[in-house]
Protein backbone atom coordinates (compact mmCIF):
# COMPACT_ATOMS: atom_id res chain seq x y z
CA UNK A 1 0.00 0.00 0.00
CA UNK A 2 1.14 3.63 -0.77
CA UNK A 3 2.15 6.04 1.72
CA UNK A 4 0.07 9.21 2.13
CA UNK A 5 2.61 10.93 0.37
CA UNK A 6 3.14 8.79 -2.52
CA UNK A 7 -0.25 9.32 -3.01
CA UNK A 8 -0.78 13.31 -2.96
CA UNK A 9 2.47 13.29 -4.98
CA UNK A 10 0.61 11.32 -7.92
CA UNK A 11 -2.65 13.16 -7.20
CA UNK A 12 -0.58 16.11 -7.70
CA UNK A 13 0.97 14.64 -11.09
CA UNK A 14 -2.26 13.62 -12.20
CA UNK A 15 -3.43 16.78 -11.59
CA UNK A 16 -0.64 18.34 -13.75
CA UNK A 17 -1.06 16.05 -16.62
CA UNK A 18 -5.10 17.30 -16.70
CA UNK A 19 -4.04 20.72 -16.47
CA UNK A 20 -1.52 20.33 -19.49
CA UNK A 21 -3.83 18.05 -21.08
CA UNK A 22 -6.36 20.95 -20.76
CA UNK A 23 -4.36 23.66 -21.94
CA UNK A 24 -3.08 21.65 -25.09
CA UNK A 25 -6.58 20.73 -25.97
CA UNK A 26 -8.99 23.51 -25.61
CA UNK A 27 -8.59 25.58 -28.26
CA UNK A 28 -9.14 22.55 -30.08
CA UNK A 29 -12.51 21.94 -28.66
CA UNK A 30 -13.49 25.37 -28.41
CA UNK A 31 -13.29 25.52 -32.14
CA UNK A 32 -14.99 22.41 -32.85
CA UNK A 33 -17.61 23.64 -30.68
CA UNK A 34 -18.14 27.03 -32.36
CA UNK A 35 -18.19 25.81 -36.19
CA UNK A 36 -20.74 23.09 -34.42
CA UNK A 37 -22.75 25.65 -33.54
CA UNK A 38 -22.06 28.08 -36.41
CA UNK A 39 -23.18 24.87 -39.11
CA UNK A 40 -26.57 24.52 -37.03
CA UNK A 41 -27.10 27.84 -36.92
CA UNK A 42 -26.49 28.06 -40.60
CA UNK A 43 -28.72 25.49 -41.25
CA UNK A 44 -31.77 26.96 -39.51
CA UNK A 45 -30.82 30.31 -41.24
CA UNK A 46 -31.70 28.89 -44.36
CA UNK A 47 -34.58 27.29 -43.38
CA UNK A 48 -33.65 23.54 -43.54
CA UNK A 49 -35.88 22.85 -40.69
CA UNK A 50 -39.07 24.34 -42.83
CA UNK A 51 -37.60 22.40 -46.41
CA UNK A 52 -40.29 19.63 -45.66
CA UNK A 53 -43.63 21.36 -44.95
CA UNK A 54 -46.10 20.74 -47.98
CA UNK A 55 -46.53 24.54 -47.60
CA UNK A 56 -43.49 25.68 -48.19
CA UNK A 57 -42.77 23.64 -51.90
CA UNK A 58 -42.82 26.03 -54.75
CA UNK A 59 -42.63 25.00 -58.58
CA UNK A 60 -40.25 22.38 -58.99
CA UNK A 61 -36.70 22.69 -59.72
CA UNK A 62 -35.07 22.99 -62.68
CA UNK A 63 -32.86 20.36 -62.39
CA UNK A 64 -35.74 18.21 -61.27
CA UNK A 65 -37.81 18.70 -64.08
CA UNK A 66 -34.88 17.86 -66.48
CA UNK A 67 -34.81 14.57 -65.04
CA UNK A 68 -38.01 13.84 -64.80
CA UNK A 69 -38.19 14.89 -68.85
CA UNK A 70 -34.97 12.26 -69.18
CA UNK A 71 -37.19 9.29 -67.38
CA UNK A 72 -40.04 9.86 -69.01
CA UNK A 73 -38.27 9.70 -72.23
CA UNK A 74 -35.91 6.36 -71.70
CA UNK A 75 -39.04 4.69 -69.93
CA UNK A 76 -42.03 6.30 -71.19
CA UNK A 77 -43.03 6.11 -67.11
CA UNK A 78 -44.58 9.98 -66.10
CA UNK A 79 -42.78 10.50 -62.63
CA UNK A 80 -42.43 12.97 -59.68
CA UNK A 81 -39.54 13.08 -57.97
CA UNK A 82 -41.42 15.24 -55.09
CA UNK A 83 -44.83 13.78 -55.04
CA UNK A 84 -46.17 16.23 -52.73
CA UNK A 85 -44.86 19.58 -54.72
CA UNK A 86 -46.91 20.90 -56.79
CA UNK A 87 -46.48 20.29 -60.24
CA UNK A 88 -46.55 23.31 -62.97
CA UNK A 89 -47.08 22.78 -66.37
CA UNK A 90 -48.11 25.28 -68.55
CA UNK A 91 -48.68 28.04 -65.86
CA UNK A 92 -51.19 25.39 -64.53
CA UNK A 93 -51.20 23.14 -61.81
CA UNK A 94 -51.60 19.48 -62.75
Amino acid sequence: MKSSKSQKEDLKEWLNDLKFFIKKSLPTIIFIVVIFISALFLIMLIGGCNKFKLEDYVDDNPVEEFVEAIIKQQTQIDIDLTPNSPEVENGRAK
